[in-house]
């Protein structure tokens, strides 16, 4: 089982200067911006991975994103969907920081944003 597809989403305003990923360093060769409305009163950005290379393995997206997160600012609250060639697997998780600590949970970003 391979991953096909993934996601980071982030609140846009702790985005500073249209900061993007590479596509290569998370092992997909296209990324794409998107911004959604939210709740939240920024709303949110979503990069869309696609096109895996073929040597990608799930443990080189998790450490690229966790390395881009903390390039921009240790804290901040980011959600990963990934898809699978097995389409009954699909992850949805949210990562946050309260009082220094790491935190998962397996709900949408603006779910937690908005408690």
């Amino acid at each position: 089982m391979s991953l096909v597809q993934a996601t980071l989403t982030l609140p846009a305003h702790l985005l500073p200067g249209g900061i993007e990923p590479e596509a290569s360093v998370f092992g997909f060769r296209e990324v794409s911006r998107h911004h959604l409305e939210a709740d939240i009163k920024s709303g949110l950005t979503r990069f869309i991975f696609m096109h895996p290379i073929p040597e990608l393995d799930e443990k080189q997206f998790d450490q690229a994103a966790e390395q881009f997160m903390w390039r921009m600012a240790k804290g901040t609250p980011y959600q990963v969907d990934k898809s699978f060639t097995k389409p009954a697997r699909h992850e949805c998780r949210s990562f946050f920081y309260k009082k220094n600590a790491l935190f998962m949970e397996e709900a949408s970003l603006e779910s937690i944003l908005t408690k």
